[in-house]
């Protein structure tokens, strides 16, 4: 972005999704793997942000890690 968050306050809220949530009319699916090292503090901020706003949505969380290709049989059968 160019810059830090307090120096351009602004501009990080007008780049962040999670200011326009409310405009979501549709159901959410949020699922993640517990052990993901790319994404892992995502899903439950996502998820809360949601639940706040009253929209419908469901977290799903998987003991795996990011990539689904390294995940057990069984989750990957759950997932799909």
């Amino acid at each position: 972005m160019g810059a830090t968050m307090w120096d351009e306050r602004d501009r990080y809220i007008r780049n962040s999704p999670i200011f326009d949530f409310h405009k979501i009319k549709a159901p959410v699916l949020i699922f993640q793997g517990t052990r993901d090292h790319l994404c892992h503090a995502e899903a439950g901020p996502m998820f809360s942000s949601l639940k706040r706003l009253d929209k419908t949505a469901q977290l799903v969380l998987y003991d795996e890690e990011h990539y689904k290709g390294s995940w057990r049989h069984e989750n990957i059968e759950d997932f799909y």
